[in-house]
């Protein structure tokens, strides 16, 4: 969001050719709210790009407390993500 934004963007930008997809914020939103994180960017322009990001990018976000409990969210999604990609298989084949 901030000096980096225009390549995060160009990110955003290739990811939107995947059929799942998540942008996953390690924190929660009352901390953005509060200002309670490093940076000199305001929590209100924080919370704007965020939800700009998510319309156009068509990208839902999502905010995990802690990095363990982001790692179980992509854990729960690679497993469903894979079934449902069996289960298609499946279907196409008999």
């Amino acid at each position: 969001m901030g000096d980096n934004r225009e390549r995060f963007e160009k990110e955003l930008q290739r990811i939107k050719a995947h059929r799942f997809r998540r942008l996953l914020i390690v924190g929660r939103e009352e901390d953005i709210r509060a200002g309670n994180y490093q940076s000199l960017i305001k929590p209100k322009a924080v919370l704007a790009t965020v939800a700009a990001f998510e319309v156009r990018y068509d990208l839902p976000v999502v905010f995990a407390r802690t990095p363990e409990d982001g790692g179980r969210q992509i854990e729960k999604w690679a497993f469903w993500f894979a079934r449902e990609i069996i289960l298609n298989a499946k279907g196409l084949m008999g």
